[in-house]
């Protein structure tokens, strides 16, 4: 398998994961999360993977926030009894799914780049 279909496939399950745990939940704020991802990914797009020095660690750092952000969004919502349990697992493994995905997508724009 070649790593867009794998990509695709990890993002599917990522976003199946979260509407199940958005459903169960019966409350739409872990929706968020979606904003988090794009944010993920802009950094790599504006060129911080190509670029060492300053550029590429505050974009490696902005990277990493957003990064935390996604998994701290639904244990906040979880502490504060916002989602139940079984939400805030499915929205773990959705974080899980999503991250495999940008993980090989970076990778595959460093592959481009090399």
């Amino acid at each position: 398998m070649e790593k867009p279909y794998i990509i695709g496939i990890a993002a599917f399950f990522s976003f199946v994961f979260l509407i199940i745990g958005c459903v169960v939940a019966e409350i739409w704020w872990p929706f968020f999360n979606l904003f988090f991802f794009v944010l993920i990914l802009l950094p790599s797009l504006f060129g911080s993977l190509e670029s060492t020095g300053l550029l590429g660690s505050l974009g490696d750092f902005v990277t990493a926030v957003f990064a935390f952000s996604v998994f701290a969004f639904p244990y906040v919502l979880f502490h504060s009894d916002v989602i139940n349990g079984w939400s805030f697992t499915l929205i773990l493994f959705s974080n899980a799914f999503a991250a495999v995905a940008i993980v090989l997508f970076i990778r595959a724009q460093l592959d481009d780049l090399h």
